[in-house]
């Protein structure tokens, strides 16, 4: 099966100082970024592999926070799915506000619940979009998943500082199949949960 292109997830761009120059930049660690229309798209691969059981993290994970986590993140999913599920043109402004917010909150959430991850081994991030790669390389989450959840977290920090920048039509368009990243993290972390017993339950 060919690969398709995720247009909700913008191309890697510095993150952090270890990772290949390839992958370096375009953006800055703020996100900062030219216009939108000059983003490339990242290709959207699945991996069949099984990850967050048996990863080792130390059981210094505080279950309820994830479990808080999981939970806006769902949340935030089940309401861009509603509102994506009619036309662009049907939406009111307000609604594309609220579309935003939720980009962001679930961002925000998936972000928090992967710091936790890093620091449970002892292990801090510059920003969002490095933790993510950071716990891609340890194997926590695919490659593939890890570079895609770090564009998101770009165009984050975009929606939070230059949201001058962003075409809502075409953050609408490609949230119906980005979605589906932040479902497999939570399925991820689920899978780490349950895989032993955890700090905080």
């Amino acid at each position: 099966m060919g690969r398709r292109p995720s247009p909700l997830y913008l191309t890697p761009g510095v993150a952090a100082p270890s990772l290949p120059s390839a992958n370096r930049g375009r953006f800055s660690e703020t996100g900062e970024a030219g216009p939108l229309q000059e983003f490339f798209m990242v290709p959207h691969t699945r991996s069949t592999a099984s990850h967050g059981e048996g990863v080792e993290i130390p059981l210094a994970i505080n279950a309820e926070m994830i479990e808080a986590r999981i939970r806006e993140m769902n949340d935030a999913i089940r309401l861009l799915r509603e509102l994506t599920s009619r036309p662009y043109g049907e939406l009111t402004k307000h609604e594309i506000l609220a579309m935003r917010y939720l980009v962001i909150q679930l961002v925000e959430a998936a972000s928090s619940a992967c710091l936790h991850l890093l620091a449970a081994q002892g292990e801090r991030a510059e920003g969002y979009p490095e933790c993510f790669l950071r716990i891609s390389q340890k194997g926590v989450v695919p490659e593939g998943l890890g570079s895609r959840l770090a564009s998101a977290a770009r165009l984050r920090n975009l929606l939070v500082h230059r949201y001058w920048k962003i075409d809502d039509e075409r953050v609408f368009e490609s949230v119906k199949d980005g979605l589906r990243d932040f479902e497999e993290f939570v399925r991820i972390l689920r899978g780490i949960l349950d895989s032993g017993p955890m700090a905080g339950r």
